[in-house]
Order: C-alpha cells, then sequence, then structure tokens
C-alpha cells in the first residue's frame, strides 16, 4: 500500500475544521495520516483541532504563511514521515470515503500522473463546482457534460491545471518540479505548480469518481477580503509573468496584453460605477506591486529553470 498523507491547511477556520477532519478520519484509505498545518488562526481554530489529537497531528504556524507557505510547511513534513502521496485538503472542503483510494487507484495505472484532483462540488453536494466544471470542460467537454448531468464518468482526464482545494501530490513530483512559489501566498499558485509540473514531463488529471464538497470562497465574493480579492487579483500577473515556457520578452508582452484587457473592461463596463471604480484601484494597486517587485519575479523564474524550487 503507498503511503499517504492528508495535509489540511487552516486559518481562521473553526466552522469548517471540525467536518473536513470528520470526513478525512472517515476515509477508506488503509493507513491515511492525517496532518493539520495552522496559519496562526485567532479564532481557535488550532485549538479546536488539538483535541483530534493523537488521530491528527497538528502544526502551528508563528504567522499566517498563505496556501503556498503553509502547504509548502504541510508537504515537507509528509515527505519527512515517508509519504509517497500528499493530499492537500482546504479546510473547507469535506471528503467521500473512497476519493484517496480512487485517486491511488489511478495514479498507480499512469506513472506519469503527478497531480491529481478529483470532481469538486459545492459545500451541500447539489451541483458541481462551476470553475472545476470549467477546468475540465477545457479539457474534455463530454466529461464536463455528463458530470453536470450526474453521469459517472471513469478513469482519469488529463487537463491543464486543478484546482487547489483538494490536489494530491505524487512524491516525485515534488522532488523534480518543487512546491509552492510562496511569491503568490494565494491564488494561481497550483495553476503555477501544474504548469511546471507539465514542463517537466508529468501529467495533471481530475478522476472524476472521487469527489470532494468545497465551500470555494471565490464563489462567495462578499465573504472575501479586501486582500483576498487583491491578491486573486494581482496574481493572474504574476502567473503571466513567470511563465518558465516563454522568453521574458513574450512574457511581457502577455503581461501588458492582459492589462490592457482589464483597462478595457473597466472603462467599458462600469463607468462611473462603484464596482468599476474599485476595479481600477486593484488594477492599479496590482501593477503597483508589479513594477515594485520585478526583479523579484524574474529571480523566482529564473530559480525554477534551474532546479527544483522552494524545497
Amino acid at each position: 500500500m503507498i503511503k499517504a498523507t492528508a495535509v489540511v491547511l487552516a486559518w481562521n477556520g473553526r466552522r469548517w475544521i471540525g467536518p473536513c477532519l470528520d470526513s478525512l478520519l472517515a476515509s477508506d484509505y488503509p493507513g491515511l495520516e492525517i496532518l493539520v498545518v495552522d496559519n496562526a488562526s485567532t479564532d481557535g481554530t488550532a485549538d479546536l483541532a488539538a483535541r483530534y489529537i493523537p488521530r491528527v497531528r497538528l502544526i502551528r504556524n508563528r504567522r499566517n504563511l498563505g496556501y503556498a507557505g503553509g502547504n509548502n510547511v504541510g508537504v515537507r513534513a509528509a515527505l519527512e514521515g515517508g509519504a509517497e502521496m500528499v493530499a492537500l485538503v482546504n479546510q473547507d472542503t469535506r471528503v467521500e470515503p473512497d476519493w484517496l483510494t480512487r485517486i491511488v487507484e489511478a495514479a498507480r495505472a499512469d506513472p506519469r500522473l503527478g497531480i491529481l484532483s478529483p470532481s469538486q462540488w459545492d459545500y451541500d453536494g447539489v451541483a458541481p463546482d462551476p470553475s472545476f466544471l470549467a477546468v475540465l470542460a477545457a479539457a474534455d467537454p463530454r466529461a464536463a457534460q455528463a458530470i453536470a448531468a450526474g453521469r459517472a464518468v471513469a478513469g482519469a482526464v488529463l487537463v491543464e491545471t486543478a484546482i487547489g482545494a483538494a490536489l494530491v501530490l505524487r512524491r516525485s513530483l515534488i522532488e523534480r518540479v518543487g512546491l509552492f512559489d510562496p511569491l503568490y501566498f494565494l491564488y494561481f499558485e497550483e495553476a503555477d505548480l501544474c504548469r511546471r509540473a507539465r514542463r517537466q514531463g508529468f501529467r495533471v488529471a481530475i478522476v472524476p469518481g472521487a469527489r470532494v464538497y468545497h465551500w470555494h470562497g471565490l464563489l462567495h465574493p462578499s465573504e472575501m477580503s479586501r486582500r483576498a480579492s487583491f491578491l486573486s487579483f494581482r496574481n493572474q500577473f504574476v502567473y503571466e509573468l513567470k511563465d518558465p515556457a516563454r522568453t521574458v520578452r513574450r512574457n511581457l508582452a502577455a503581461w501588458l496584453g492582459l492589462c490592457a484587457s482589464e483597462i478595457h473592461r473597466c472603462l467599458t463596463h462600469a463607468r462611473g460605477a462603484r464596482g468599476g471604480l474599485e476595479r481600477a484601484l486593484a488594477l492599479g494597486a496590482a501593477q503597483g506591486w508589479i513594477l515594485l517587485n520585478f526583479p523579484r519575479i524574474l529571480a523566482h523564474r529564473a530559480r525554477e529553470l534551474r532546479t527544483a524550487a522552494y524545497l
């Protein structure tokens, strides 16, 4: 049996952490280890998770390292414990008992699969997550239509990227490609890792038969903090500028093209509207950050071209 560790990244998620851990503890995967990494929560999340010790292991970070940095702490700990498969699970998810078993079976069938993800549904299990469906439809429209209609899809579907709420990473991928780039902090870091993985010859896949339920903050913008909204906006530009498969000149062209598109949206869709003004301010703040940190972005890109990053 392949040794697996589930890493749950937590931050001020007291309302989520109990159901998440209960579902993981009900998993049918033999010997599954569960590790909670708390990103300096202030609402008692870590104390609630501590009640699950010794069935669950707990790491308390002294500060919030974001999705990227927090998960990197957990992945390193899982590898040190001998894990061959590391499952990353957001605190606002619940998993089906057989979700990891199905994913590991798919990984065994194709050693080139380095990143695998389950199908993702809304937290109540009523409908597929629209972001998940969009990712699947881009790769296999028929599979997406089948999932939307409630029909089963067998095997694994190769995709360009996967949603970070639930990812399973193969140890060999981590050792060769590296971990998440902490530059992102939150949002787009999983897309970045998937891109780097494909560049190194690994495959990314969704296993539709495996299922998790995700609350998904991006689908509830009214509950997103202003900082989270800014990071989601900013990191799309970082993602374009860091692409290791293109020249720096082409990355700059892609960045400028994306900027032009966003400016057009601001001018076209919200002349004088509050939403348009807020988007314009966010665009300005994002570009200011990019200009101040441009050498840092290039340094991260260069590092990924040379070696496995952030191990």
